[in-house]
């Protein structure tokens, strides 16, 4: 295996893991799969069989999507999209798992299936058409923030750093060019990245990947300017980039888990057997969430023991 290929192997952990993942999430999501439901967006692609995307600036959700295809018009060949963003979705719960040093099959299995599942996934799953460039867009973005982490090791060589740096700013004009909201992935994957290396106390390690980070992120940021202003048609972009007021943001994100909670149950149903697949997730973030704290407390320990100051 060359050094570059190390980078995206999976082990056999990793690739059990990504199988169940795949499988799991498949599962739960059979119903979604099953209504085969078209909404607004979908609607119009069926009746146009045009992408309509390259107006929004995402022109590489257009080349996917017609090379899935094979060409115009498009049609509805659903399940086959939702199908191949779930692969997608798992793999980049791998990648994750990988970059935070999850190495146990079942807590990695746990968390992939919770990444695949949130209220963003779900969302981007309905839309039949949207789904798969919308799960490549995720896989990009969590691809840079993934290769950027190495960037700054001390073993890595100056060809393996260049490869690193263009690899993860072509991952990221990729994201840009297929959902441009996926980008916020990529700065919570690298800003919580850098917390647990300041957790560790490296300090310098996590100031240099921060920087690293919105290095690259400015480079693909200025690279896609020009692309946006070739296709983007009207004030989608100004529409769609508006942010929470800061007084707003506690009630957003209560009413906003209300709303999750009740498409949820609208998709998936409320007989017995949805009740017991809601508590077992339930149960499986409450244990990701009780190992975060855990592994976090034991860091903050040997932190102490190093005369860290935690009061």
């Amino acid at each position: 295996m060359n050094s570059f290929s190390r980078y995206f192997f999976l082990s056999k952990v990793e690739l059990k893991a990504f199988i169940s993942i795949f499988f799991i999430t498949l599962v739960a999501m059979s119903s979604l799969l099953l209504a085969n439901g078209l909404y607004s967006d979908d609607f119009t692609r069926v009746i146009s069989g045009e992408p309509l995307w390259n107006a929004n600036g995402r022109p590489l959700s257009t080349f996917i999507s017609v090379a899935l295809q094979f060409g115009k018009p498009l049609t509805n060949i659903s399940p086959l999209p939702q199908l191949f963003a779930f692969t997608l979705y798992s793999l980049s719960a791998i990648y994750l798992g990988r970059l935070f040093k999850v190495n146990d099959l079942l807590l990695l299995t746990l968390s992939g299936v919770i990444f695949v599942i949130n209220p963003l996934n779900l969302q981007n799953l309905v839309f039949i058409f949207d789904s798969f460039p919308m799960a490549v867009s995720v896989f990009t973005s969590t691809l840079a923030a993934y290769l950027i982490s190495f960037f700054i090791g001390n073993n890595i060589k100056i060809k393996e750093k260049i490869f690193i740096f263009f690899s993860s700013f072509f991952s990221l004009i990729c994201s840009l060019c297929l959902h441009q909201s996926s980008i916020s992935i990529y700065l919570v994957i690298f800003t919580f990245y850098a917390l647990v290396r300041l957790l560790d106390g490296q300090l310098a390690r996590s100031f240099c990947i921060i920087s690293a980070s919105i290095i690259v992120l400015l480079f693909a940021s200025i690279a896609y300017i020009p692309i946006k202003n070739f296709y983007i048609d009207g004030e989608y972009t100004l529409y769609h980039s508006k942010t929470i007021p800061l007084s707003d943001f506690p009630q957003k994100i209560f009413d906003n888990l209300l709303f999750f909670w009740e498409n949820v149950k609208s998709l998936l149903g409320q007989n017995t057997l949805s009740y017991f697949i809601y508590s077992l997730s339930f149960l499986a973030i409450v244990a990701v969430i009780y190992n975060i704290f855990l592994s976090t407390g034991q860091k903050l320990e040997k932190l102490g023991g190093k005369g860290f100051d935690r009061s």
